[in-house]
């Protein structure tokens, strides 16, 4: 499963930080050999479409693969490759904002995650209770609701 998951990075668990490292370059790779915009769906979902959504938005994915390098090194992760643009073509390059339904439906996926296996996941190398995922879910949110105003 494939996901970008449009949360801030230091709002992520340690576990979601490295998969989505690896999943932008996956990401950047399909785009790479399968090059065609004509099946990009419209909206940002989840599941099938999740990874054409962002066949037209590399920008947005370079960007976002820069901050959770920057969330990895202050963890004491040590990423090695970057996601760059060479070789894509402008209509490739594109930028995005994401929505607060977007960025709902992520959160919503995630807390689902965290509940069904709570001691699988890690927050700077440390388990945390499922409240501390609620209230970094929370953050989250309402730091979305802040940047818009």
């Amino acid at each position: 499963m494939t996901r970008v998951n449009l949360v801030h990075p230091r709002r992520l668990a340690d576990q979601h930080l490295i998969a989505e490292y690896y999943e932008i370059l996956g990401i950047a790779g399909h785009a790479r050999k399968h090059p065609g915009l004509d099946r990009v769906p419209a909206r940002f979902t989840l599941g099938e479409g999740h990874v054409r959504f962002f066949k037209d938005k590399l920008g947005y994915l370079a960007e976002r693969h820069g901050r959770i390098r920057e969330e990895m090194r202050r963890r004491g992760f040590a990423p090695r490759v970057r996601f760059s643009l060479a070789g894509f073509s402008g209509k490739q390059r594109g930028s995005w904002r994401p929505t607060e339904r977007d960025a709902r439906i992520v959160r919503q996926r995630m807390l689902q995650r965290i509940r069904a296996k709570p001691s699988l996941y890690t927050y700077v190398g440390e388990r945390r209770s499922l409240a501390f995922w609620r209230r970094l879910a929370a953050a989250s949110q309402n730091a979305a609701r802040f940047r818009r105003t």
